[in-house]
């Protein structure tokens, strides 16, 4: 059986333009390296945000494990981490790419990034098709944030800020009209600071406690807090995102083993009965349905 290409890990260019800034817009022939990976539909992960228009082509895209079609007008975005792959028939477009820290260093809502629900949808909904009217204009606001960063002026940066956040708050209405979640990103409140955390410590600390006494909480009422906002005990987002980091792994090409250590389980049996049981197989026979879906 033939081995799966491993992930290669994508970094944001800061210095790209010489002095430090941290977000892009660009066509896809302008990104060489982007382009590279839509062609050869090997599995990457990036190291920053990213939000692609498609303006013309088409194909298939693939997020971790879900796969969406590729036309005109279809916003994909994408996580830090996510594993993804292309297989394209020249698809083209524009790419929106971003720290988070560029956001988080300005406005005082250190967790605004966390609260959209088109970068944290669950069941693989990481996809928007607009209308001809919404993407006319998204191209025209991407198109213009690209001028001011060729043209880049004394103050730019906070130009920049303001439209990448507008944009986002605008993108988030449209995604949750279409596929549900949470519209409110001003709330600062428990369970998105367990969020962060856990995506900070997610293959250190596996308990509840844990991250309870990190928060200053009980664990009961850390767990009741995350279920009220979430939907799910802090228990289970916990396994939840295990399960979602070990899948992002094993697409990547690593060994089940390897995924073991590399999230947190010293024993590779307990990992394996793990994923089992949030996945209904084994984690050789989910890579396996992955690789015979295209992916």
């Amino acid at each position: 059986m033939q081995k799966p290409a491993k992930a290669r890990h994508v970094d944001f260019l800061r210095r790209k333009y010489g002095p430090e800034l941290l977000v892009d817009v660009g066509w896809i022939d302008d990104l060489p390296g982007f382009r590279r990976d839509v062609d050869s539909g090997s599995p990457h992960r990036l190291g920053f945000h990213d939000i692609f228009l498609v303006t013309a082509g088409g194909g298939a895209f693939w997020l971790d494990e879900a796969r969406f079609p590729l036309r005109p007008g279809t916003v994909l975005f994408t996580s830090p981490g996510q594993v993804r792959r292309w297989r394209t028939d020249r698809v083209d477009g524009l790419c929106l790419f971003f720290q988070a820290e560029f956001l988080q260093v300005f406005f005082n809502d250190p967790l605004f990034i966390h609260r959209l629900a088109c970068f944290d949808a669950p069941d693989g909904r990481h996809a928007l098709v607009l209308g001809t009217a919404d993407a006319d204009r998204l191209r025209a606001r991407f198109e213009a944030m690209r001028t001011e960063i060729v043209n880049f002026r004394g103050d730019s940066l906070h130009l920049l800020r303001a439209m990448v956040y507008e944009e986002l708050v605008r993108l988030n209405r449209l995604f949750v009209a279409k596929h549900g979640g949470r519209g409110d990103t001003g709330a600062n409140d428990l369970a998105f600071r367990f969020r962060q955390l856990l995506e900070n410590e997610l293959t250190r600390h596996h308990r509840v406690d844990w991250y309870a006494e990190r928060l200053g909480v009980t664990p009961g009422h850390l767990n009741a807090v995350v279920r009220d906002l979430l939907g799910a005990t802090a228990k289970a987002c916990i396994a939840d995102r295990l399960t979602v980091e070990a899948k992002r792994r094993l697409i990547g090409g690593e060994s089940a083993a390897r995924v073991a250590r590399g999230i947190g389980f010293d024993d590779p049996a307990y990992f394996s009965r793990f994923f089992r049981r949030g996945t209904g197989m084994t984690p050789s026979g989910f890579r396996h349905q992955v690789r015979s879906a295209g992916g």
